[in-house]
């Protein structure tokens, strides 16, 4: 048994709104859409038993849940909670008959079957997709420009022994298969692009791992293609990833220490040593009062990600990672003033490193990863934060700011 629910505004509905029981038609709508209004003032329970008898006595039509979309999502939870589970769902704006298509499985009226849906997740269409991919393509044009308009950075990605001859050869295919079908896909909602675009990604990557292999070269280039891979990869498999810690407090110690390790190693030494190798930068430290400045911005940056670790530890029972996550929500330590501590730790030991050896390739590289993080990883990770957690998650992001401190929790 499935339906849909739309919504209609104020405008539309007559007095008869203040009977929850009362329906009617839509003006200029299909004649099979019946409108259940409901009054945001009764009781809970109430609102639960009228919304779960519609669901079974009006099934595949439009239902009516009486007020705005963030009144609609409220309704679409207190539904949940009474017993009627709910699948995807999806807002759509049409003149007139305004939101429509909000596809609803509901199985049989069943505890076991309890659905959990909330404000935030039903309240807006996520387009997190869309919004990575159409990110890469302007990227990916944006790299092909600097590489045409700056010899120092056309230099800084060849391969010792491979004629530019051969480089450009990848130009026509990069654009076509990679930035001009992540361009449609941040449009129109097909999977086969999304594999395409991926295997396109997996062919360049393999063909720079084997060039760096074979002229002991060009490793800031196959670095690159290879977080571009994985990038596509954390498009495709997103969802697939978030995985709740299931060990104690010890082993989780054990396993932030390894993950802070091996992400300080790759982020802070590896990654910026192959940038200033490749542009030809000095690699050695002045000792001046601006080295000191980069300095205590990367202690105290650092300090803040352990922080931060130590609060998802102790008070999470998981890891930072999201292959490890917490099993509690955690409002405390740094969390209590910004959502996302990791992340403004990360960014400023990154800028910490560009200031340290004075390499604006290398800030270019921490603001790129901040915007990577704020425009396509956070949105799965408050996604997944806000099914897990509901209310409590919905609340807390409404209080705490994701980049700018302050206590309001």
């Amino acid at each position: 048994m499935s339906f849909a629910i739309g919504v209609v505004p104020h405008s539309k509905i007559n007095s008869a709104a203040t009977d929850p029981d009362h329906k009617m038609r839509t003006e200029g709508g299909p004649e099979d859409v019946t409108i259940l209004p409901c009054r945001l003032s009764l009781p809970s329970q109430e609102r639960v038993a009228g919304l779960a008898r519609a669901a079974v006595t009006f099934p595949n039509r439009l239902l009516l849940a009486h007020g705005n979309r963030n009144s609609v999502a409220s309704q679409l939870t207190w539904m949940s909670e009474g017993g009627v589970g709910l699948a995807s769902c999806r807002f759509q704006t049409e003149p007139n008959l305004i939101l429509k298509s909000l596809k609803i499985l509901v199985p049989a009226i069943h505890p076991r079957l309890r659905g959990r849906i909330n404000p935030w997740v039903a309240g807006r269409e996520i387009h997190m997709k869309e919004t990575a991919f159409l990110f890469q393509a302007v990227l990916v044009l944006l790299w092909w420009l600097g590489l045409l308009t700056s010899p120092t950075f056309f230099d800084a990605f060849q391969f010792e022994g491979i004629s530019a001859v051969a480089f450009w050869s990848f130009f026509i295919p990069d654009v076509i298969l990679i930035a001009a079908l992540s361009g449609v896909r941040a449009y129109y909602r097909q999977t086969a692009l999304e594999y395409l675009i991926l295997g396109a990604f997996a062919y360049a990557t393999l063909y720079c791992c084997n060039a760096a292999i074979l002229t002991q070269s060009g490793f800031l280039a196959t670095g690159l293609m290879v977080l571009g891979s994985l990038y596509n990869l954390f498009i495709i498999l997103g969802h697939q990833l978030f995985r709740t810690s299931t060990a104690g407090l010890v082993q989780n110690a054990l396993k932030t220490a390894v993950q802070i390790t091996c992400i300080w190693l790759l982020a802070l030494v590896v990654i910026p040593f192959l940038i200033l190798d490749a542009f030809g930068a000095d690699t050695k430290i002045d000792l001046t009062g601006w080295t000191f400045a980069s300095g205590g911005l990367l202690m105290l940056s650092s300090l803040l990600g352990l922080y931060a670790s130590y609060a998802m530890v102790r008070y999470g029972n998981g890891t930072p990672l999201p292959l490890d996550q917490s099993r509690q929500l955690v409002l405390v330590g740094p969390y209590r003033y910004v959502r996302n501590p990791m992340a403004i730790a990360g960014i400023g030991q990154g800028l910490a490193v560009g200031l340290l050896y004075g390499s604006i390739p290398i800030c270019a590289y921490a603001l790129l990863g901040a915007l990577v993080w704020h425009w396509v990883v956070r949105p799965y990770e408050e996604k997944n934060l806000s099914e897990r957690f509901g209310p409590e998650y919905d609340e807390y992001r409404q209080r705490v700011s994701c980049w700018v401190p302050r206590s309001r929790y």
